[in-house]
């Protein structure tokens, strides 16, 4: 087996790690925190490993983001890991990051693409650490999910990063299914 047949194949099971748990936090109503941050570890590291082979540098950066999220998240209690911090303070650059793209669609495709797979980073970056800090509910930690994985699809497909890029197709899919159920749940005064 070549090397880049055993990256490939690492970036493949760490994606299915990495579903695994997108898919438990957003279809079970209670889950297990610690269950759930111990999956985002090893999904991490495994496409961290991986997305660096190819020079996938936003799937690396959201990947040791997650990572050391996921790792503090282990080793700190709920009470410890409450942070003060206004959603706003962290989405409104995102957002007027991932706006300015729009103004180089028709100037410079790659970097419309770059600036785009950067904002998408950034909001994966940013949700989680907003939901891990319980800032934000599981909800809006879902929708902004969704948009992330489809603004990064762009970009790792030039990359031919596959198993990210199919990590973000099945990751979009489950965070707005997620996403629904949580807000019909919510319709009905079920728990969240």
């Amino acid at each position: 087996m070549t090397s880049a047949a055993a990256f490939a194949g690492l970036g493949w099971a760490a994606t299915g790690v990495y579903i695994l748990a997108q898919g438990y936090v957003s279809w079970q109503q209670a889950y297990d925190e610690r269950l759930y941050y111990k999956l985002n570890a090893i999904g991490a590291a495994g496409l961290t490993v991986s997305s660096a082979a190819i020079a996938s540098w936003q799937s690396v950066a959201v990947n040791i983001f997650w990572l050391v999220i996921s790792i503090t998240s282990l080793l700190k209690t709920q009470t410890q890991r409450q942070l003060t911090m206004s959603r706003w303070w962290v989405m409104a650059p995102l957002l007027a990051f991932s706006a300015s793209a729009l103004v180089w669609i028709e100037a410079d495709r790659a970097v419309t693409y770059a600036v785009l797979g950067w904002s998408g980073s950034l909001l994966y970056c940013a949700s989680y650490a907003l939901f891990t800090f319980h800032v934000i509910r599981r909800v809006r930690f879902l929708a902004y999910n969704c948009v992330a994985a489809v603004l990064l699809l762009p970009v790792y497909a030039l990359q031919a990063n596959w198993p990210a890029f199919a990590l973000s197709i099945v990751w979009a899919l489950i965070s707005a299914s997620g996403c629904l159920a949580a807000t019909n749940r919510r319709d009905k005064n079920q728990p969240e």
